[in-house]
């Protein structure tokens, strides 16, 4: 199985290669720990969203076997099911997971993009991760041929929710620190 240790692994040479790349372009020390600063936060996204992946054809087939997971496709649905038939801690972690999942980067793609600092443009990086997310999720099953990890529009509703909660964390932080910054 292709799981978390191992992504991180392939991520330290990314990252090394990364690092490279910013200090061959003579980035400034503050522009180098930022985009690090994603970076680590994109491998941990990928950790929790992506990873452990099958590929042993066993492993493949004892999961196509025992899987019973479901995709949700209807608006609310799992939120809905989630807090009527869970515990409200489990509850208040499954929601509160997917809004603090895109919340970062709600806060730190006006810090890399300005050009696009306008909420509705911002916005829409938000709902296309969240979407992206769920459609490698899906075609990730679909490859499998089982569902390995659920595709949930409720998930997409979330992790957009928490992408604009992070985006207006920026806005508060963001008051009085730059001229750039105040035309939001």
């Amino acid at each position: 199985m292709f799981d978390y240790e191992s992504w991180y692994i392939i991520s330290v040479p990314l990252y090394l290669a990364f690092l490279v790349f910013t200090i061959w372009k003579k980035r400034r020390l503050k522009d180098i720990l930022l985009h690090s600063l994603i970076f680590v936060y994109i491998v941990a996204v990928f950790g929790i969203v992506i990873f452990p992946l099958p590929f042993q054809s066993r492993l493949i087939e004892d999961s196509r076997l025992s899987s019973n997971l479901a995709n949700n496709f209807i608006p609310l649905r799992s939120i809905i099911d989630i807090f009527l038939h869970t515990p409200l801690s489990v509850s208040l972690k499954q929601i509160g997971g997917n809004i603090l999942l895109l919340l970062p980067l709600g806060f730190f793609a006006p810090l890399v993009w300005l050009k696009k600092v306008r909420f509705t443009r911002v916005l829409k990086i938000g709902i296309l991760s969240a979407l992206g997310i769920e459609s490698a999720q899906f075609f990730i099953s679909l490859i499998l041929g089982f569902t390995y990890k659920v595709t949930d529009v409720d998930d997409v509703l979330l992790n957009t929710v928490g992408f604009a909660l992070g985006y207006f964390l920026f806005r508060v932080f963001a008051q009085g620190k730059d001229t750039k910054l105040k035309r939001i």
